[in-house]
């Protein structure tokens, strides 16, 4: 009998039932009632119980391999030893952890992945995924904007923002946003990680395996723990060939594996100088090329939709402001320069249906995004269809 066979048999469960995604009735969205949301957590929990013992014993036989002294995993003996008394919470604190901090592994057991992507999988129904439909078109986003600014009586730009505002769009790109039609370019304030696009963009580090810090709030490690471990091994796989590092600007794509998405554009941003609103040419450059190769990657892979999330402006220190600019002008010149082409025509013309999703998950970034359009487009971008 394997571990998940005992496991099932111990909770009054099939492995049937761990293995299928949705197998918790009512566990897609939040709207399940009670009883629902307790069969969903119950198999939750049964699934983390058996990745937490599949992960720390691995990391155990790793520990015993090298000769280490018992003390230096002595810890990890103590939680396996526990495992069956932890709740849903606990076990999924150590599950993130120990995902998080794992080196690339490329020969995990099939039984094993396959509880995690039905683990990962409900998690993120659970969560609730969110379809390109649902989304707001920018003019609506930058008309709800407005009337926020005009309930709360704040007419005026942030004060820490006032000295930034020279930062503006080109006039190609003003031409560009006041003439889309209204569902090219998106905007999105939740988790990138139930978005159900065609591709998203991860701003990477430069060892582009992931962030290997637990349960870090950036970007990097929610895609890479929602996606599932596959997505280290992946990216292990695309560094081989490469340098150490991967070049700033630069972008490799990979599966999205877990995830709503198709693919996931892996890129690594520019890190700003410290206390300086305006950055170098050089560096600003970098962060055009960002944004820019992630366009044509999308494209090249025939996604007709992608994500952009704020490259740099995290533990990067880019400043938001002047990298909103960038953005904005850097997606209106790419995709207007593609749909002159006839590679590229058939998804980027006006009349195609690729869309460009700004995940302004950051309240600051969303209020410097709305800040900078109405900047330098009000009061024609109500004009905007």
């Amino acid at each position: 009998m394997s571990q998940l066979q005992e496991l099932a048999l111990q909770h009054g469960l099939t492995v049937q039932q761990l293995l299928t995604v949705g197998s918790g009735e009512g566990d897609a969205g939040s709207t399940g009632s009670t009883g629902s949301n307790e069969r969903f957590y119950q198999l939750q929990t049964v699934r983390l119980r058996y990745l937490n013992k599949y992960l720390l014993q691995q990391l155990i036989e790793h520990f015993e391999g090298e000769s280490r002294n018992e003390q230096d995993f002595v810890g990890l003996k103590t939680v396996l030893q526990q495992l069956s008394q932890l709740e849903y919470e606990q076990l999924w604190t150590y599950f993130r952890f120990l995902v998080n901090t794992r080196e690339p592994v490329h020969n995990d057991k099939p039984e094993f992945l396959q509880v995690q992507d039905t683990f990962l999988q409900d998690e993120i129904r659970h969560k609730g995924v969110v379809k390109l439909e649902e989304l707001t078109s920018l003019k609506t986003a930058y008309e709800l904007y407005e009337q926020e600014q005009q309930q709360e009586q704040l007419t005026a730009p942030a004060p820490q923002l006032q000295l930034q505002l020279h930062h503006h769009l080109t006039p190609q790109a003003r031409e560009f946003y006041l003439g889309m039609s209204g569902g090219l370019v998106l905007v999105y304030r939740g988790d990138i990680t139930c978005l159900q696009v065609d591709a998203i963009v991860n701003a990477a580090n430069e060892k582009l395996l992931g962030c290997f810090v637990p349960q870090h709030h950036c970007i990097d490690n929610a895609i890479h723990t929602f996606a599932g471990v596959q997505m280290r091994a992946e990216c292990d796989r695309l560094m081989q060939a490469d340098p150490d590092f991967e070049p700033v600007g630069n972008v490799k794509v990979t599966s999205g594996f877990n995830l709503p998405c198709k693919c996931v554009i892996h890129t690594v941003g520019p890190r700003g100088a410290v206390g300086v609103h305006e950055q170098s040419p050089e560096t600003r450059q970098l962060l055009i090329n960002c944004y820019r190769n992630s366009i044509e990657a999308a494209l090249k892979h025939k996604c007709h939709s992608i994500a952009l999330c704020c490259i740099s402006t995290g533990v990067f220190s880019y400043p938001r402001y002047e990298a909103a600019a960038v953005a904005l002008n850097t997606v209106a010149q790419t995709l207007q320069e593609h749909a002159e082409h006839a590679e590229y025509a058939e998804h980027t013309s006006p009349d195609c249906g690729f869309k460009v999703v700004f995940d302004l998950f950051d309240r600051r970034d969303y209020e410097v995004y709305m800040q900078l359009l109405g900047n330098s487009l009000r009061p024609k971008l109500k004009g905007v269809c």
